[in-house]
């Protein structure tokens, strides 16, 4: 039976399969789960807020595979984890950061369902 299994502060889940840490607001979070819940695999998800502990996140963060960050939901998060080479990052339209972002990581996407889509495609390609 394949399973996503969606985890929030402060729990822990240790599992050998695909990984997400999601930081983003309620919709994207849901949208994002959604989709991977369509995928039919096993898959973890750690869903992260604005408000969730810096501890928990980090945590989160060197468990998963990918990290998908809102630039929109909050400055010092966004700066916490954009220098990642896991981070693919989305809405980006903030001027102040427009190069400075790009300049430390170039994974920015357009949105997290697209990115997941391709991440999918890739995941048929291996099986």
């Amino acid at each position: 039976m394949n399973n996503l299994t969606i985890v929030t502060e402060p729990d822990v889940y240790v599992m050998d399969q695909p990984s997400f840490l999601t930081i983003g607001n309620s919709e994207d979070n849901l949208l994002i789960c959604e989709f991977l819940r369509k995928m039919g695999k096993n898959i973890t998800v750690y869903v992260g807020k604005k408000d969730s502990g810096l501890t928990w996140l980090l945590n989160s963060a060197a468990s998963s595979d990918h990290i998908l960050l809102n630039t929109q939901i909050d400055s010092f998060l966004t700066g916490l984890f954009i220098d990642k080479s896991k981070t693919y990052y989305y809405n980006n339209d903030n001027k102040k950061y427009a190069n400075g972002i790009a300049e430390i990581n170039i994974q920015e996407i357009q949105d997290p369902t697209r990115f997941l889509i391709e991440w999918s495609l890739e995941q048929k390609d291996i099986a």
